[in-house]
């Protein structure tokens, strides 16, 4: 079909894994056999909000649909944290009960005169965030460093779809777990002048004596091994 040698790219329908169909031909002169084709991809154009815009009006890219309903609370929550830190200039101190008390309240302010924080609350989650902004866990560092190093790959090669916008990423359960099951206060969970104390902050010296006691052994320490002799490392483990 010579009309084809030249003309725009056509959306294709695959048969079988050796036929496919390019649409309606009978328009087109007959065809004889034979001939080339060139697989090509339509480049996607993506835009995105400015953050100020953005953050008033959030779109959420979701990881995980068990969650669908967590994006916007978590986005509440992390507002709450920048104006929290505003007010009182430092976060708020891990299982403080003022400090959650005064977050909670804050938030709830702020879902009144949001667009994205109608709805129920869910206060306990709200409260677990509270007790934990102050922590730092290296293996949550890894997951989220893993998700930047991609993107930055996806925006220098060009291939694959990007996240658009928002993005939260949680482990909430881990944290409630280990609440339900321990008994995590003020006490237990402040600094102690240790590497370990952005961990500390969130599971407690309980948790973490548990880690220092453990006894492990990898075997192997290549692509996957050393990442995880690195976390074991950064989390205290024995």
């Amino acid at each position: 079909m010579t009309e084809l040698n030249m003309s725009e790219p056509r959306q294709v329908k695959v048969i079988d894994r050796y036929s496919f169909s390019i649409g309606d031909t009978s328009h087109l002169t007959e065809y004889t056999g034979g001939g080339k084709v060139t697989e090509y991809r339509r480049p996607l154009v993506l835009t995105y909000k400015p953050l100020s815009e953005s953050f008033r009006a959030p779109q959420f890219t979701l990881t995980d649909f068990a969650k669908a309903k967590r994006p916007p609370l978590l986005h509440l929550a992390f507002h709450t944290l920048h104006k929290y830190v505003e007010r009182y200039s430092e976060l708020p101190k891990p299982r403080c009960q003022e400090d959650i008390k005064n977050f909670v309240a804050m938030a709830t302010e702020l879902s009144v005169t949001s667009s994205w924080g109608e709805g129920e609350l869910d206060v306990d989650l709200l409260r677990e965030f509270a007790s934990s902004a102050a922590g730092n866990l290296a293996p949550m560092q890894s997951v989220i460093g893993g998700i930047t190093a991609q993107e930055v790959m996806k925006a220098c090669s060009g291939k694959f779809t990007p996240i658009h916008q928002w993005l939260y990423f949680d482990a909430m359960e881990c944290v409630q777990q280990i609440t339900v099951h321990s008994q995590c206060t003020q006490l237990t969970c402040a600094p102690r002048s240790s590497r370990y104390d952005g961990q500390i902050a969130v599971f407690g010296e309980e948790f973490q004596q548990k880690l220092s006691n453990a006894k492990y052994f990898l075997v192997g320490a290549g692509a996957v091994g050393c990442e995880m002799l690195k976390n074991w490392s950064m989390i205290g483990l024995g």
